[in-house]
């Protein structure tokens, strides 16, 4: 089992609060290849990137390394629970961040983390990656306010990146999820990580192989606190 569920989170529910709690946590040198992609959000939203390369996986196509990206990302605050963070997300080369991307590939990754522990910078639960598949972006520009979309309508298959994303493995695994469908609208946010971040609205799903569904960044979802946001690194 991938993705969390009512029974395994005991019913501790607890009120959402204010979006103010989260920050903007992409940059900071993360890359879109494979090799390099590590979980990105920061202050208690997302995972903080390190710059430590990990080895190519071979499980899929092995994007350009690059300092400069773009992010989308959908979190969901599970440190009252567990003290954890669930997020999916998107990186796209910087210099790429425009209408012509249309797949995961060279440009761009999408991946997805369950259970991302800021305090040890561990992934607790799963995570998983696509490195294939058609997805449809726009982009007014790569500054802070620039209007921005992402839709993705087509299924991906995700591979377990658990072990490469905790420095155990060089690889990828097998397969342990697919979909990744969803959509995002909204404006950069500041690259600054000290500075909230500009929420936007969209949600994105994935489905684990026992058919357990989460989505990311859901307001209704169990009442947990969310957001959607997406960043340039400067």
């Amino acid at each position: 089992m991938t993705f969390r569920s009512i029974a395994r989170l005991g019913l501790m529910l607890v009120p959402a609060t204010s979006l103010s709690l989260f920050a903007v946590g992409c940059g900071n040198g993360v890359s879109t290849a494979a090799s390099e992609a590590t979980p990105t959000p920061t202050q208690n939203v997302t995972p903080t990137p390190t710059n430590t390369a990990t080895p190519t996986p071979t499980a899929s196509p092995t994007p350009t390394p690059s300092s400069a990206t773009c992010s989308f990302v959908w979190a969901t605050d599970y440190s009252s629970v567990d003290g954890t963070i669930d997020f999916y997300e998107v990186d796209v080369l910087k210099d790429n961040f425009n209408a012509n991307t249309n797949s995961f590939g060279d440009t761009a990754v999408g991946y997805f983390v369950v259970g991302y522990d800021p305090n040890s910078g561990s992934v607790t639960i799963a995570a998983g990656m696509s490195t294939a598949g058609a997805m449809a972006m726009t982009a007014a520009g790569t500054n802070m306010g620039d209007a921005v979309t992402f839709t993705d309508s087509a299924s991906h298959t995700f591979f377990d990146a658990t072990d490469l994303f905790n420095g155990a493995s060089q690889v990828l695994g097998a397969e342990i999820a697919t979909g990744g469908t969803g959509d995002f609208t909204g404006n950069l946010s500041d690259p600054n990580p000290a500075n909230a971040a500009t929420p936007g609205t969209g949600t994105i799903t994935a489905t684990d192989l026992s058919a357990n569904s989460e989505i990311f960044g859901d307001p209704t979802s169990l009442g947990l606190p969310t957001l959607a946001y997406s960043a340039c690194s400067q």
